[in-house]
Parts: C-alpha cells; sequence; structure tokens
C-alpha cells in the first residue's frame, strides 16, 4: 500500500486537539483554568458592586458577567487559539512539514516515509499504537509524536477500513479503539 498526499494545516491542528483531549493531565489543568477565570471574574465583578458608594451601570456588570460566562462556555476554543497560532509560525518559517509531499509506503515487514528532506524505513514494531482521529490515523512513535495519514488518501471507506485491519495487525501494541 502507498499513499502520497501533503500534511496541510488542518492535519496539523487536528493532531494537536487529538493530543490535547486525550491527554489527562492537560485535560485536568484546562479544567482548573477554565473554572478558575470564571470565578475570578465573577469575583471581580461582586466587588465592584459592593465597593462602590454609588450604584453603578448595570451594563458594567452585564459585561463582566457575560464575559465570565464566555470563558466557561467557550474556554476550549479560545485555548486553541494559541495552537493555531503556532502551527502557523512554523509554517511561515519553514519547520513545519506542510505543503511537502510525504509518501508512505507500508510494506510487509517495514513502512517506508519519503519527504522532500529525507528518506526512511522502520519496522512496525517502532509504532507504538496507532489512533483514529475525526480525519486521519494516527501513527505513534512516542507518546505525543506521530505520523499523520489524512483520510482523503483512501480512495473510499472500505480501503481505510481494509487499512487499519492491516496496521493493527502490524502493531505490537493495542491500538486505541475507534
Amino acid at each position: 500500500m502507498k499513499y502520497c498526499f501533503q500534511v496541510d494545516e488542518n492535519d496539523l491542528f487536528e493532531f494537536n486537539k487529538y493530543n490535547l483531549s486525550r491527554n489527562p493531565t492537560i485535560t485536568r489543568r484546562m479544567r482548573v483554568r477554565r473554572i478558575a477565570l470564571t470565578l475570578i471574574i465573577l469575583g471581580i465583578t461582586i466587588l465592584a458592586v459592593q465597593s462602590m458608594s454609588t450604584p453603578g451601570s448595570p451594563y458594567i456588570y452585564g459585561a463582566f458577567f457575560f464575559m465570565a460566562l464566555a470563558i466557561f462556555l467557550f474556554y476550549k476554543k479560545l485555548m486553541y487559539i494559541p495552537i493555531k497560532r503556532r502551527i502557523r509560525k512554523k509554517m511561515a518559517t519553514g519547520r513545519a512539514l506542510t505543503g511537502t509531499d510525504i509518501t508512505y509506503e507500508f510494506l510487509e515487514d517495514s513502512y517506508k516515509e519519503t519527504t522532500r528532506d529525507s528518506e526512511s524505513t522502520a519496522k512496525y514494531s517502532l509504532i507504538k499504537k496507532v489512533a483514529s482521529g475525526k480525519n486521519a490515523y494516527y501513527l505513534y512513535i512516542t507518546d505525543q509524536a506521530a505520523q499523520i495519514l489524512p483520510f482523503r488518501v483512501f480512495a473510499d471507506d472500505s480501503e481505510r477500513e481494509e487499512f487499519y485491519r492491516f496496521i493493527q495487525s502490524k502493531v505490537t501494541g493495542t491500538p486505541d479503539q475507534k
């Protein structure tokens, strides 16, 4: 099986989102920050109301309340903004592999990766796990680093399923569930 494609900004973004959502330490931190920021803004609002000798404009209190509510509801989306910025910065400096042709060739006992700068062959035992994201398969080499194989490289769902069964049979670790 041979697949040639270009990794784009969306592929990298989805991979980072996938990693963030599956890392218990990061999700716990995000939850704590979300609650803390909301409580801080609500606390400032309460202190402002109590400290004013004359009643302030109800619009100010409403603005603080809605800001706290927005942070509580949209915190996850707000946290992805720096990730997108970092990906774009790497793309601009040429440090990301976006826009470069990448070819993966999956052989019986190993797989081959070819990019603009390198060509390497590795045994399947190097892959720690295979995960299925929203738009791609992730072949994890370490706990945080993976090779991305977007679903768009497959002709149809049956070819994609066939590849997943093939790669599952080659990886020694237990792959993630779909």
